[in-house]
C-alpha cells in the first residue's frame, strides 16, 4: 500500500481502536502520494491505467466480486454509421466491459466470452434512455463473474454464461463493500446485489426494487402528438418477440429525424431509433407502435413508403423475426436486421393470419391475394 513505517504504525492504532474512517483516509493519502510520485517519475497517471482481467488480474481473484460498468466495448465494431457488430470470430472475446470496484486499485477490462453475456450487456446499452440513466449517474450497471463451476485456475469448464448483471441505485456497490467492516472484500456474497444466479432458460438483467419504477419508465417511449393514442409499444427484442414470424400491417411509418439520400442512410442521433411504425397484428389487440433500430430495416421501410409508394389497393406488411437467418450469420444475430418488408394486395394481412378469412378465395386466387407485389428481404435472411 506504500505506507511508511510511521503510517503502518498509525494504521495499526486505527485498527485497534476500530477507527475505520481513519484507516481508509490514511491508506487513501498514502496511495495518492505514491500515484503522484509515479507520475512525476514516468509521466504516466496511474489512474488512467486499465488492467486486463485474465492477464494482469487472474480470473480467480475477481470471481464472485462485483464491479461497476463504465463502458461497453463490442469486438469487431466500428464507430462509423451503419457498421455491423460482429464477434471477433472464435479467436477472441465478443467484447469488453470497462469496470471499477473497491477491490481494484485501477480500472479493469473484463472480456465477454459468451454470447449470452454480450446479449445481456447489449440489452442495457442499446436502450438509449436506460443507457442515459447510467451515463448521467442516475443508476449503476453492476456485473459479477460467477461461473456455475469454477476451476482452481479461476476459469470455468462449462458451456454456460458466466457474467451476471444488475441495475442498482448509485452508491449500492460502495455500500455493499463497506458493510460489516468490509466483510465482502474477503467473503463476497454477490447474490445480495444480483439475486439468485440463473444459468439456463430466461436470462435477465436484475433491477433493484428501488429503481424498478424508474427503469420501467425508461423503457416506455415518451408519447408524441402523432403517437399519443397508441395503446401499446414494442421497443426491444423481448417485446417484438410476441409477433415473431407473424405478418403485421404497417399503418404508419414516421422517420425520427433520419433520412435516406442517394441510397445512403443518414441518422439524426445515434442514441435514437431511426423511425417508429404503427402496426396492426393478430397477436396484439388494437394498434401498437414499434421502433426501428436497425439501419437496414429503416432503409427497406423507406424504400417501401417513400421511394416506391403504396397505392390505395395495397398495404405494407412486415414479418419480424430472429429465427430465419442463414446459418453463417446466426452467430451475429444480435446485430442483424429483423424485418422482411413487403407490399401486398390490400387485405393480405388477414388472409395470411387467418385461414378462415375470405373463404371465397381458393387455390391460386388465394395465393395471388397474399403474394408480395414487391419485397425487401435482408440478405442475411433465408
Amino acid at each position: 500500500m506504500g505506507l511508511t513505517a510511521e503510517e503502518a504504525h498509525q494504521l495499526q492504532e486505527h485498527a485497534r481502536k476500530g477507527d475505520r474512517e481513519g484507516s481508509l483516509k490514511l491508506i487513501a493519502d498514502a496511495q495518492e502520494r505514491k500515484r503522484a510520485e509515479f507520475q512525476a517519475d514516468t509521466g504516466i497517471d496511474s489512474r488512467n491505467v486499465v488492467l486486463l482481467i485474465g492477464r494482469d488480474i487472474s480470473w480467480g481473484d475477481i470471481a464472485n466480486h462485483a464491479f461497476r460498468v463504465l463502458e461497453f466495448e463490442r469486438a469487431g465494431t466500428s464507430s462509423s454509421e451503419g457498421s455491423q457488430d460482429e464477434a471477433n470470430g472464435q479467436h477472441g472475446p465478443y467484447g469488453h466491459l470497462i469496470v471499477e470496484s473497491p477491490i481494484l486499485s485501477h480500472k479493469g477490462r473484463l472480456p465477454i466470452g459468451h454470447h449470452d453475456d454480450l446479449s445481456l450487456a447489449a440489452s442495457v446499452f442499446d436502450e438509449p434512455r436506460l443507457a442515459g440513466m447510467i451515463a448521467a449517474g442516475e443508476a449503476d450497471l453492476l456485473v459479477t463473474y460467477a461461473p456455475m463451476r469454477l476451476l482452481p485456475s479461476g476459469l470455468t469448464p462449462g458451456p454456460f454464461h458466466v457474467l451476471h448483471y444488475a441495475i442498482a441505485a448509485p452508491g449500492s456497490l460502495d455500500a455493499y463493500y463497506s458493510v460489516d467492516n468490509d466483510a465482502h472484500m474477503a467473503r463476497p456474497n454477490p447474490e445480495e446485489l444480483f439475486g439468485p444466479f440463473v444459468y439456463q432458460g430466461k436470462l435477465r438483467v436484475r433491477v433493484s426494487p428501488e429503481l424498478g419504477a424508474r427503469v420501467a419508465r425508461a423503457y416506455a417511449p415518451a408519447p408524441t402528438e402523432s403517437r399519443v393514442d397508441h395503446r401499446n409499444f414494442v421497443v426491444f427484442d423481448r417485446d417484438w418477440s410476441v409477433v415473431e414470424g407473424v405478418p403485421c400491417r404497417v399503418i404508419e411509418f414516421i422517420p425520427l429525424g433520419s433520412t435516406v439520400v442517394d441510397e445512403q442512410v443518414h441518422r439524426d442521433k445515434s442514441t435514437h431509433p431511426y423511425a417508429s411504425i404503427t402496426l396492426e397484428c393478430s397477436k396484439i389487440a388494437g394498434t401498437v407502435t414499434g421502433f426501428v433500430w436497425h439501419k437496414v430495416d429503416f432503409a427497406n421501410l423507406w424504400a417501401a413508403f417513400k421511394d416506391r409508394g403504396v397505392a390505395g389497393d395495397e398495404e405494407v406488411i412486415i414479418i419480424w423475426s430472429t429465427r430465419h437467418y442463414k446459418p453463417e450469420y446466426r452467430i451475429a444475430k444480435l446485430v442483424l436486421p429483423r424485418m422482411w418488408v413487403m407490399i401486398c394486395p390490400k387485405g393480405a394481412t388477414e388472409i395470411m393470419s387467418d385461414e378462415n378469412a375470405r373463404p371465397d378465395l381458393e387455390g391460386l386466387d388465394r395465393w395471388n391475394a397474399t403474394k408480395p407485389i414487391v419485397d425487401w428481404k435482408p440478405d442475411v435472411m433465408e
